[in-house]
């Protein structure tokens, strides 16, 4: 109704408790919706990376890889050691020393040192230590008296007795000739059961020299 002023106390058709049409209603319902689902975006933006506790799905653990498995190759590096190579040169020194004392004991002086002692009962028919000189002769008259054809060494026990310096012990079994040959051209032979304690040294030079060994 109009005042007295001229204004009227009706509701405004454009005000803010206006009354408003179907589709004004459907568009503000539209915006709010679409507030709501920005809102939710970035919600979910912001905490993208973040554990879901109720995520009941366990995570998987990484695999593990598998380590290669050692060639039969891979084992040399291991021995490629001084103390490895120490002990392998002990053993083969006493291979040679033996096929030397075996063919012609005279030339196994080449591998003893000048003081180099020897007590071999089997090779000299006692067991008194000799060394210098006395060790020289008794090689030299070996080479026609108590030879052997060839001996079999059994299995080393090698240990370290100083700096460059090796021990070495292990059963032997010494095949020398018995009686005279046959008619044919054969002959009998006999064993020597023994055992052995040596000891070697390497020298400047990087050789190993025979410093002592014992037949027992």
């Amino acid at each position: 109704m109009p005042s007295m002023l001229g204004l009227t106390t009706d509701p405004s058709p454009h005000g803010l408790n206006a009354p408003r049409t179907q589709q004004e209603r459907f568009d503000v319902d539209d915006d709010s919706n679409q507030g709501k689902q920005l809102a939710t975006r970035a919600s979910h933006a912001m905490t993208r990376g973040a554990p879901d506790n109720n995520d009941t799905r366990s995570a998987q653990p990484p695999q593990q890889t598998q380590k290669p498995q050692s060639s039969p190759d891979d084992t040399k590096g291991r021995e490629n050691t001084i103390k490895a190579r120490s002990h392998a040169a002990a053993v083969e020194m006493e291979k040679l020393l033996w096929q030397t004392l075996c063919d012609r004991p005279s030339y196994a002086w080449r591998y003893m040192g000048k003081d180099a002692v020897m007590s071999n009962w089997p090779l000299f028919g006692d067991s008194d230590a000799r060394e210098g000189d006395d060790l020289r002769e008794s090689l030299e008259k070996a080479n026609d008296e108590n030879r052997f054809l060839s001996s079999r060494m059994g299995e080393p026990h090698v240990a370290e007795i100083g700096l460059m310096a090796v021990a070495i012990a292990y059963p032997i079994t010494l095949f020398r000739p018995s009686g005279k040959p046959e008619a044919d051209g054969s002959v009998r032979v006999k064993t020597v059961e023994a055992l052995v304690s040596s000891a070697w040294r390497q020298v400047a030079s990087g050789d190993w020299e025979l410093a002592s060994t014992m037949v027992a």
